[in-house]
């Protein structure tokens, strides 16, 4: 793997570089994050607010 100078800090930790887990992490906050969306715009189109 090449070495990216743009996100590479001095100790060579790469801010950009995925390990797996980050991927994981973002996918499942993007899931709660729609569940809490679609139960909102449900939540207010029952009650008549939307």
């Amino acid at each position: 793997m090449e070495k990216n100078m743009h996100t590479t800090d001095d100790t060579g930790f790469d801010y950009m570089a995925n390990t797996g887990v980050e991927e994981k992490d973002r996918d499942t906050c993007g899931v709660i994050i729609a569940l809490i969306i679609m139960a909102g715009l449900t939540l207010f189109q029952y009650l008549g607010w939307y």
